[in-house]
């Protein structure tokens, strides 16, 4: 799955991408400038940095979500064809900004770099007749109460709501409905049928609905039910 224009938050404090705005898409459509004011944004950025290219004594313009709506921001919009220092809050939320291309120096899964990340002044792109049609991404947490990004590692998500996740993948999604609260802690072992991705979740209550979603990082889903405490819930591929 695509992700160098999604900005995901990590739960444990700020984090820092450099990224390219002007991205060209598959489809030939132009880049267009981005409103940085927005709710869904600002929710999820604590602040923009641009260098000042014309080394006029000012190291950086920039942007920070504080300062919108008094006039001592610098810029309030991503303009196409220039590079950005974004600030992350904390969080598990994650924001898709179709025309950014976020870079990184080592590969990873969350961020799975493709062709698209050049520079060019034309975006008319036709792909080459034998490329197969990419299948979308389902939908996996449609009508769930809650969904949380997973870090792939053993010291876990913050707890949302009753639940907290450690394991499965640095950037997958684990959904599931709200739990009936009681302070009383349960652990779920859960992995795939072939044992590809393993986690565990721990909860303080009881679950409204057992049912659970994982949405892998390759974009599959899986479901399973937390019902054994002792033993691995099986994630099957739906």
């Amino acid at each position: 799955m695509e992700s160098n224009h999604i900005i995901y938050q990590v739960p444990h404090g700020h984090s820092f991408i450099l990224g390219f705005y002007g991205r060209c898409d598959d489809e030939g459509n132009e880049c267009a400038d981005y409103d940085m004011t927005i709710r869904d944004f600002r929710n999820v950025v604590d602040s923009v940095y641009q260098v000042d290219g014309e080394q006029s004594g000012t190291t950086f313009g920039w942007y920070k979500e504080s300062l919108v709506g008094t006039g001592l921001n610098h810029f309030n919009k991503l303009k196409c064809g220039h590079l950005y220092y974004f600030v992350i809050k904390p969080g598990v939320d994650k924001i898709i900004i179709p025309h950014l291309y976020i870079t990184n120096n080592s590969a990873n899964k969350m961020y799975s770099f493709d062709s698209t990340g050049r520079i060019t002044n034309d975006c008319d792109y036709s792909p080459p007749v034998s490329t197969p049609t990419p299948t979308p991404v389902k939908d996996c947490c449609d009508g769930m109460d809650n969904s949380v990004v997973t870090l792939g590692n053993q010291v876990g998500t913050e707890t949302l709501k009753g639940l907290k996740t450690f394991g499965f993948e640095f950037g997958g999604l684990l959904c599931y409905d709200n739990l009936t609260e009681t302070g009383l802690p349960s652990r779920y072992n859960f992995k795939t049928s072939d044992s590809r991705i393993i986690g565990y979740i721990t909860t303080t209550g009881n679950f409204t609905n057992k049912k659970i979603i994982y949405n892998s990082t390759d974009g599959n889903c899986y479901i399973g039910s937390a019902e054994l405490e002792t033993e691995f819930n099986i994630l099957e591929k739906g």
